[in-house]
């Protein structure tokens, strides 16, 4: 008989041969590993990280933000257009280019804004392209025209909205949308991958104004993580063109209001048992709530909502505590609108590896509000109140005079507004309700 498959004549298996079979497995294992090390290799040398073109749809269905005329960019946004320059810079007052948002947009004619606080304190020209909406895909799209404005700097305030949109637009919804993110997170540091993405892709398209799905979906840590991974790169790009072009970036943190609460309710049932009315336009005050009640409605079943109630109650009498509940709140927000501690992180690190400006914004507002930004800075989650606006500016002062190489003017912190945490923490609360 002929021995077959590695046994000898009695069918007994060779072990001589199974070690060889075992070899050459692990040999075409490695050798597979140094032709894809090779080939990576290889694309990071002979080519740089490719940046798929980012196009924005116009609500008319046209392509772009900005249009060429007699060989210069104009907006086609009438957000734009308000702020953009009607002449050239004027020696001795330096051009600020403003990127980001909803927190910072608004017309020049609101005097409130942190665009002309920013103005006053250095006498500089400010242009805010900050639009309601924008993440920072809407933002790649943006640098054409702000670049082509000759700035002396360039300031950038987002972080709020990449995670807001993936909420509104149920972005997680596709699972095809979910599939590819994830191995964009596993597989986005190789340039391969990248460059095979670039081609497949061909270009990445937003919508001007972010198509609001009514059933908007509560996204999970791991659609979190993949989203912040996005913002990340994103933002490094758009740091590392505006540097490329000669031009110092300052990059502020984000702020949010941690005393409101999530607009994803968990138990409103069981607030209004124990006297808390739930609200989504006002932090209203805890008048008659027995602490001890909400303590035990905590320990007999958690809740977020709870925990909201719970951390105002607290402030007074264990105001570290307070604080840990109130961050881990909003960083755990199943409907992110407001920026976790991560969004902050990322905006550090960025700022160190691409060389820019840090303002760190969060951590200067929470040193003035006992630990969180203080809560009547705000006018709801994120949207900052006159006051705000003018603690924003001052907030950023000394980075943008470090990166003009100018003196810093007095920043003009303006109060606290400090308040029992037990009363109403809003602008506006209904009458009789500000206790």
């Amino acid at each position: 008989m002929i021995p077959t498959g590695g046994r000898d004549s009695a069918g007994r298996r060779n072990p001589a041969v199974g070690r060889s079979g075992g070899r050459r497995a692990i040999i075409g294992i490695l050798v597979a590993v140094a032709v894809m090390l090779g080939v990576e290799g290889l694309a990071r040398l002979l080519t740089g990280p490719p940046e798929i073109p980012v196009v924005v749809r116009m609500p008319d269905g046209s392509e772009g933000l900005f249009e060429e005329q007699e060989g210069r960019l104009h907006p086609r946004l009438p957000e734009h257009a308000a702020w953009w320059p009607r002449g050239p810079k004027q020696a001795g007052h330096p051009r600020i280019v403003l990127l980001g948002g909803s927190s910072l947009a608004g017309p020049p004619s609101d005097r409130r804004l942190a665009a002309w606080r920013l103005a006053e304190r250095f006498d500089a020209e400010v242009v805010d392209l900050a639009v309601g909406g924008m993440d920072t895909a809407h933002l790649v799209a943006t640098l054409p025209g702000a670049l082509s404005l000759d700035p002396d700097l360039v300031l950038i305030y987002s972080g709020h909205n990449d995670l807001g949109n993936a909420v509104f637009s149920r972005r997680f919804a596709d699972p095809g949308a979910v599939a590819v993110a994830r191995a964009r997170q596993v597989l986005g540091h190789s340039r391969v991958f990248s460059l095979l993405e670039a081609l497949w892709r061909g270009r990445e398209e937003r919508h001007i104004v972010v198509q609001w799905d009514q059933r908007d979906m509560a996204l999970t840590e791991a659609e979190k993580a993949l989203v912040l991974a996005e913002y990340e790169r994103r933002m490094s790009r758009i740091v590392h063109q505006v540097r490329e072009a000669g031009v110092p970036v300052v990059l502020s943190t984000v702020v949010s209001n941690a005393f409101f609460p999530s607009v994803h309710w968990q138990c409103p049932e069981r607030l209004e048992a124990l006297g808390v009315t739930p609200s989504r336009t006002a932090i209203l005050p805890l008048d008659g709530v027995d602490p001890d009640a909400v303590e035990a409605a905590r320990a007999a079943a958690p809740c977020r909502d709870l925990d909201q109630v719970a951390a105002r109650l607290m402030w007074d009498r264990d105001r570290a505590a307070a604080v840990d509940l109130l961050e881990r709140l909003r960083d755990g927000d199943p409907k992110p609108l407001r920026a976790p501690r991560a969004v902050n992180d990322a905006i550090r690190r960025i700022a160190v590896q691409q060389g820019a400006v840090l303002a760190d914004t969060a951590r200067e507002w929470k040193r003035r509000g006992g630990g969180v930004e203080p809560p009547l800075w705000f006018r709801d989650p994120v949207h900052m109140s006159a006051v705000g606006h003018e603690a924003l500016a001052a907030a950023w002062v000394p980075a943008v005079a470090e990166a003009l190489g100018l003196a810093a003017p007095d920043p003009g912190w303006p109060d606290p507004l400090p308040r029992a945490a037990t009363s109403c923490l809003s602008p506006r609360c209904p009458r009789g309700r500000r206790r």
